[in-house]
């Protein structure tokens, strides 16, 4: 009988690389760590690393940033009501700005302020200000969240 981990780790493998899965064309470019895919010692690697890194049967596994791949630095455990938060469709739906952490302060200014993961960073006059105020956040504190290429 498989194991609530086993099953996890071939849904992973399903998602990003079974043509045929509903989901593929969401995860196909973001890959999965390559130790993790060296077969039967891949998904031992993947289990060890779980029970290392917080894995409960109450918990999903989420990926960070939803434009990286299954990677150990990019993954961690969470509620499912948590990672249903966590998704695409919700950040694309969510961000109506042009830059990744930027939202609109709604006062008669009309601020840009600076985020992440809820967290007031900055306020700024300018969209771009607030996208460069995040992506500076993010590098100075290192963390595992990507930044606005574009600017």
């Amino acid at each position: 009988m498989k194991s609530r981990l086993d099953n996890i780790f071939s849904c992973m493998k399903q998602r990003c690389f079974n043509p045929k899965h509903p989901r593929f064309l969401d995860y196909n470019r973001k890959g999965m760590h390559s130790k993790w895919m060296e077969g039967k010692i891949g998904k031992q690697m993947f289990i060890e690393w779980a029970l290392k890194n917080g894995y409960r049967d109450s918990l999903t596994i989420d990926r960070i940033d939803n434009n990286i791949g299954y990677y150990p630095d990019n993954c961690r455990w969470i509620s499912a009501a948590e990672n249903s938060r966590n998704t695409s469709n919700n950040k694309n739906r969510n961000n109506k700005h042009k830059y990744k952490g930027v939202k609109v302060f709604k006062d008669r200014n009309k601020k840009y302020v600076a985020t992440c993961q809820n967290k007031f960073i900055s306020s700024h006059y300018e969209e771009i200000e607030a996208g460069r105020a995040y992506n500076r956040y993010v590098i100075d504190n290192n963390l595992p969240y990507g930044i606005n290429e574009d600017i």
